[in-house]
């Protein structure tokens, strides 16, 4: 499945909406769902450790998906990559 994602490099995890998660085929922990604390308020999510692809590069991430509540902005690829071989500049 394609998803086009953010690169936050500022997020701790890299995040994916509920229903991107059910076409994945991530199912729901069966423990409570983890939550999360930030300046924009709280969120719910389950954490799984995917295998994604950015261009050549197959890395793994842990991934947050979002409970059954809305997820705010697009989905969001975090700072830490388990991979060396790609460097990313941002320019202002």
């Amino acid at each position: 499945m394609d998803v086009e994602m953010t690169v936050d490099s500022g997020a701790d995890l890299s995040m994916i909406p509920y229903q991107v998660g059910l076409g994945l085929g991530l199912a729901r922990s069966r423990v409570t769902l983890r939550e999360l604390s930030g300046v924009a308020g709280g969120l719910r999510y389950d954490l799984h450790r995917l295998c994604l692809r950015l261009g050549p590069f197959d890395f793994r991430a842990r991934v947050a998906c979002r409970g059954r509540d809305r997820m705010h902005g697009a989905p969001r690829l975090d700072r830490r990559w388990e991979f060396d071989d790609v460097e990313i500049g941002l320019k202002a």
